[in-house]
């Protein structure tokens, strides 16, 4: 996704690209880093987006194209997070950690909707969560 700048932004570093100023003295002028400077320049090129739709186009069709995502849902016991106390004095508060349930939400997403959806009662490794969905679809 590419990084949004304001249209102040924006021009403020097409001035200074013009004034002859290098990408690291740009982004050091304005107070951020190279790399997100230069990875937003890229995404806004023109020609590297067409280029990327191009290539996808020419090597994927459009059953090949899943898009896989997961989230966590962690279920811990309710507690208060402040507590109130007469003046002058500390507040106390005692309570027992219990250890919530943890689910992970895997989906997996084509050009034509959800094609696949499940709820696991434990957390998943990143390196196993593509064999994962390969065993289950």
């Amino acid at each position: 996704m590419p990084k949004e700048f304001s249209e102040d932004l924006y021009w403020r570093i097409i001035y200074l690209y013009i004034d002859g100023l290098s990408t690291v003295e740009i982004a050091n002028t304005l107070h951020m880093s190279k790399g997100v400077l230069q990875k937003a320049a890229l995404e806004r090129n023109e020609i590297v987006h067409a280029h990327y739709l191009a290539t996808i186009g020419e090597h994927y069709t459009r059953n090949q194209l899943i898009f896989i995502d997961e989230s966590a849902k962690v279920e811990r016991s309710l507690s208060r997070l402040y507590e109130y106390s007469l003046r002058n004095t500390s507040a106390q508060k005692k309570v027992v950690f219990i250890r919530g349930k943890r689910y992970t939400i895997l989906s997996a997403l084509t050009l034509d909707g959800f094609v696949a959806i499940d709820i696991l009662k434990d957390h998943v490794i990143k390196k196993n969560l593509l064999i994962l969905f390969l065993i289950k679809w």
